[in-house]
């Protein structure tokens, strides 16, 4: 896994966006921020590391079909009774998905392949963006590194 600084993944997000590094800051999870802007400027194991997270996170507000689909349930009353659930008890309900699903790991694989690391990471517009720089650029690596940017807000 690449070992970057904060000045590499300000100088990608400023190949991005055109926003200078003087108006950015970074913290250690990846976040950079530029005045009110915030965005996620990751390696791909952080971002898939990161979206993982956010699937597990967020089981109980999965559709229900998709639940039940990933669970192997395909009685409509079931379905139904798991969208009952899901709607009366919210956040609580994500131990109870996490048992009907059973692998949950498969499940979270199977959710970023069908909506895209951006749909769990960045919660301003679901998208995922990518900068390559090269050796030297940002100063702190060799070779070509790619990098994933999400919007935050």
């Amino acid at each position: 896994m690449a070992q970057i600084n904060d000045s590499v993944r300000m100088f990608a997000l400023a190949q991005l966006t055109g926003i200078k590094t003087d108006y950015m800051e970074c913290d250690k999870s990846g976040m950079v921020t530029c005045g009110a802007k915030e965005y996620f400027v990751l390696t791909d194991d952080e971002a898939d590391k990161m979206a993982d997270e956010r699937v597990r996170d967020s089981l109980w507000a999965f559709n229900a079909e998709f639940v039940a689909e990933c669970a192997g349930i395909s009685n409509e009353r079931t379905i139904k009774a798991i969208r009952k659930m899901q709607e009366e008890l919210c956040e609580d309900a994500n131990e109870i998905v996490g048992k009907l699903v059973g692998n949950v790991a498969a499940f979270s694989r199977k959710a970023i392949m069908a909506d895209g690391r951006g749909h769990f990471i960045s919660s301003y517009d679901g998208n995922e963006q990518s900068v390559k720089i090269g050796p030297c650029e940002g100063g702190t690596h060799t070779g070509t590194l790619t990098l994933y940017v999400y919007r935050n807000n």
